[in-house]
C-alpha cells in the first residue's frame, strides 16, 4: 500500500497526500448534516482488501458508516484513471459498505465521463467533483485547472509538435510507425515520441502490429483549438479597393510560376488562403469580406506590389507570416488558388468568436468529419 503520507511533486511543488485529502473532504462534507463525522484511517491490517487502496477514508452516519476507497495519481488523464478503476473496481467489489473515488491534481471532462460510465466517484484538488453514496450526492464542475502542465503544452502545441498533429489528423485513416510519422512530420524522433506518450496519456490514439493511429482525432482536435490562436502568426493588416475576388485572383497568379500542382503533402508552399477565404473553397457557408492568406516571402514587398495600404482598422486584407511552415502541410489547389487544408482552416476560424465558429462547425460537419 502506498504510505498515506507519500509525497506528490506537481510542477515541482511538494503536496503532502494526507493534507490534500484532509483539504478535499473537510470541503466537501462540511455542510452536510448527515455526516457525523469522518476520518482516514490508518494502521490497516497489511492482509486486509482495502490496505491495497491508496487511502481509506471512514464515513460516519448516525446508524452507519461507510468506507471511501481512494486511488490517487499524479496525473488525471484517461490512460492514468483507467487503471486506477480497474483497481477501485476489483477493491470494492470484494469489501462491503463501501464506495470508491479516484483523486488527481485535476480531472479533464473526458476523465470526469469515464469515472461516471464506470460507476467511480472522482474529486480533484481543483474542485472539480462527482460523489454518489448513501442518499448523499456531490457534483460540481467547471474548476479550472491550475496545475496546468506547461510541459504537455509544449509537448502537444509547439510548432514542431504540430506538424505531428497535422499529419495524423489529415490522415486519420492510417497507421503510422514512428520512424514513418518522424519522416513525414519532417521532425526529430525525440519530438514524435514526446507527442505520442502525450496522445497516448489522453487515449487520443491507440497502438497496434501496424503503428499508432487516431482513436479519438474530434477530441484532440478540440483541444488543439482551445490552445490554438492565429494570432501565433505575425499579422499584416492591409486595405484594397479592389473586390475580394480580385484581390485572391492577384494572390494566387503572383506565385503561379513558382507553385506545383498541388501535392497534398507539400511542405514548400509560399502562400495558401485560410479562414474565411479557405472555407469559401472546402465548404461554402457563412463568409466575410475579407481575403485571409498565409505569405511566407517578405510581405511588404509583396503588399506594396498588390498596391495595398497598411490599417490599423477597417482592414479587407489580411495576410499572415506563418509561425510554422507546418500551416502549409495538407495544402491543396482549388479552383486554382492554393488554401491550407481543412484541419488548418478549422483551427485559424475558430480563433474568430462568432461567425468564424460558425464556419468552422460547418466545416468540420461537413468536410473533417466526413474524412474520419
Amino acid at each position: 500500500m502506498l504510505n498515506i503520507m507519500t509525497i506528490m511533486k506537481l510542477d515541482n511543488i511538494e503536496v503532502e497526500l494526507r493534507s490534500k485529502l484532509t483539504e478535499i473532504f473537510s470541503n466537501l462534507f462540511s455542510d452536510i448534516s448527515s455526516i457525523q463525522g469522518w476520518e482516514i484511517l490508518e494502521n490497516l491490517p497489511v492482509n486486509a482488501n482495502i490496505a491495497r487502496a491508496d487511502a481509506v477514508v471512514e464515513v460516519r452516519f448516525k446508524d452507519s458508516s461507510i468506507r471511501l476507497l481512494i486511488e490517487v495519481k499524479s496525473l488525471g488523464h484517461p490512460r492514468q484513471a483507467r487503471d486506477a478503476i480497474n483497481q477501485l473496481q476489483t477493491i470494492s467489489s470484494q469489501e462491503i459498505r463501501s464506495y470508491p473515488i479516484f483523486i488527481a491534481p485535476y480531472i479533464s471532462p473526458a476523465t470526469a465521463e469515464l469515472c461516471r460510465e464506470s460507476g467511480i466517484g472522482y474529486a480533484d484538488f481543483a474542485g472539480n467533483c462527482r460523489l454518489t453514496f448513501n442518499g448523499i450526492h456531490i457534483f460540481r464542475e467547471g474548476c479550472s485547472n491550475p496545475y496546468i502542465s506547461k510541459r504537455k503544452l509544449k509537448s502537444l502545441y509547439q510548432p514542431a509538435a504540430s506538424r505531428v498533429l497535422r499529419v495524423l489528423l489529415i490522415n486519420s485513416k492510417k497507421a503510422w510507425k514512428v520512424v514513418d510519422l518522424q519522416r513525414e512530420s519532417n521532425v526529430s524522433i525525440g519530438t514524435v515520441s514526446n507527442v505520442r506518450n502525450a496522445l497516448l496519456d489522453n487515449e487520443w490514439i491507440e497502438e497496434g502490429v501496424d503503428g499508432i493511429q487516431l482513436r479519438d482525432p474530434g477530441s484532440l482536435l478540440n483541444d488543439w483549438s482551445n490552445n490554438y490562436s492565429y494570432r501565433k502568426n505575425t499579422i499584416h493588416d492591409f486595405y484594397s479597393l479592389n473586390n475580394i475576388t480580385e484581390i485572391e485572383n492577384w494572390i494566387a497568379s503572383s506565385f503561379s510560376a513558382t507553385m506545383d500542382n498541388g501535392s497534398k503533402k507539400n511542405r514548400a508552399a509560399e502562400y495558401a488562403f485560410t479562414a474565411f477565404s479557405a472555407a469559401a473553397r472546402w465548404a461554402p457557408s457563412v463568409r466575410m469580406n475579407r481575403v485571409f492568406a498565409y505569405i511566407s516571402k517578405d510581405i511588404e514587398i509583396f503588399a506594396e506590389k498588390l498596391n495595398l495600404k497598411h490599417v490599423s482598422s477597417g482592414a479587407n486584407v489580411i495576410l499572415l507570416k506563418p509561425y510554422d511552415d507546418g500551416v502549409y502541410y495538407g495544402s491543396e489547389m482549388i479552383n486554382g488558388v492554393r488554401v491550407v487544408s481543412p484541419i488548418q482552416t478549422y483551427l485559424d476560424l475558430m480563433s474568430f468568436k462568432g461567425r468564424g465558429e460558425e464556419a468552422a462547425q460547418h466545416l468540420l460537419k461537413n468536410v473533417i468529419q466526413q474524412q474520419w
